[in-house]
Parts: C-alpha cells; sequence; structure tokens
C-alpha cells in the first residue's frame, strides 16, 4: 500500500510538473480598403475552440499600390 501511494504521488509530479508551451499569437490582417472588424466571427471561432482571446489580434493594413480611380487600369497596381 505504502509503494502504491508513493508510486501515485511520483507520477503526479511528474505529471504536473511538464512545462506548458507558449501558445503562439494569432494576427489577422485586412488590406484592400476593408477593416479588420470583419475578422469577429473567426475571433469568436478560435476563441470557441479554446485559443486564449489575449492572443488574437487584428489589422488594418490600407493597400499603398491600390489604383487611384478605378475605373482606369494603371500599371503596377490591383
Amino acid at each position: 500500500m505504502r509503494r502504491l501511494i508513493l508510486g501515485a504521488i511520483l507520477l503526479l509530479a511528474l505529471v504536473t510538473s511538464a512545462p506548458a508551451q507558449p501558445v503562439p499569437p494569432v494576427i489577422f490582417v485586412h488590406g484592400n480598403g476593408d477593416t479588420a472588424g470583419l475578422w469577429i466571427t473567426t475571433f469568436w471561432r478560435f476563441e470557441a475552440n479554446g485559443y486564449p482571446k489575449d492572443r488574437l489580434f487584428a489589422l488594418d493594413l490600407r493597400n499603398p499600390t491600390a489604383r487611384s480611380v478605378d475605373a482606369n487600369p494603371q500599371a503596377g497596381r490591383s
């Protein structure tokens, strides 16, 4: 009985002492004139699947090479 208790304590110590891996951040980037707010449903899905909220980020990124006039094609611009 004594060995069983000591074995259980040792096993519990080994299981709880494993270092936790840090969760990498996820950065959602939306460009082309849209807003980072469009990622909200994706945020919710990540959170619902257990991803920590403080590791999710969204950015607005303007497209600097966008055409100045959408009706006219311009070389090297989308």
